[in-house]
């Protein structure tokens, strides 16, 4: 038992990866020119988030999550079942991760667009300055992203862009959940992927030595605190309808009992 533990301490992260961070660069080119020129459109999503999140308004915010929903499928079939899975073993699974992220996106983004105005709004509305800044940090942040081949001595063709990597568009769909004031249920459906995939990203980039690990799940933990603080800040949910209705109708039930009762206390003894 001794030596059986020792053998297994005696490994590090990195001698878990079968692949080295010259072959993980290489599958972002493979994917880049598969691409071909939908490399320019995929570049352009963090603006057409970033914008949404600016503006504030509903039918901003679901455009963007099918923008969010088209990269996460985009990412689950080119990058992770075609590329990334014929180096590591579980790419299979988040793949079909991504690919249901994708579909969840997507519902949400129809039921956003065809919600009444007034309620969408209400969803749309509910951020905080700091959260919108948040978000705008990350929407930045993924746009910026392709940025680290060159920086890092890679060629460009081997940039990591959103809609094809799978860091910066994690960064996307994160960027927009910190603006939307979804309930908790629909709210971890939309971005349980993107963040378990942040703290994935990051022990794999430690494991090949790349100087933007932490950065992924600094941004996971970023949003989930933002989360937290707005879930705290949160007033008292108002009644809703419904039980306004049930209250205005008890009340109208009672009143001609309660006017009887008033007369008959008002007779003359």
């Amino acid at each position: 038992m001794a030596e059986w533990w020792q053998t297994l301490s005696s490994y590090r992260l990195h001698d878990l990866l079968m692949f080295s961070p010259r072959v993980h660069a290489r599958l972002f080119e493979l994917v880049n020119a598969q691409a071909g020129p939908l490399v320019w459109i995929a570049a352009a999503l963090p603006l057409g988030v970033g914008l949404a999140v600016h503006r504030g308004s509903a039918r901003a915010h679901a455009g963007a999550a099918l923008l969010v929903s088209l990269a996460l499928a985009l990412v689950a079939e080119w990058h992770l079942r075609r590329t990334l899975a014929e180096i590591l073993w579980i790419a299979p699974a988040w793949a079909f991760a991504f690919a249901a992220a994708s579909l969840a996106w997507l519902a949400w983004a129809v039921m956003a667009w065809r919600a009444p105005v007034g309620a969408a709004q209400r969803t749309a509305g509910r951020s905080t300055s700091s959260a919108r800044a948040l978000a705008l940090l990350l929407a930045c942040l993924a746009l910026v992203w392709p940025l680290l081949a060159p920086l890092q001595g890679r060629p460009w063709l081997q940039a990591e862009v959103a809609g094809l990597a799978p860091e910066p568009t994690v960064l996307l769909a994160l960027s927009l959940l910190t603006v939307l004031g979804l309930r908790e249920a629909v709210w971890w459906l939309l971005a349980l992927a993107p963040l378990a995939w942040c703290l994935f990203a990051g022990l794999m980039l430690q494991a090949l030595q790349a100087p933007q690990a932490a950065l992924p799940p600094l941004a996971a933990m970023a949003v989930m605190a933002a989360r937290a603080m707005s879930l705290l800040k949160r007033p008292a949910m108002a009644p809703s309808a419904s039980s306004r209705r049930v209250d205005s109708s008890c009340a109208a039930a009672d009143g001609p009992h309660q006017r009887a009762v008033t007369s008959d206390n008002e007779l003359p003894r």
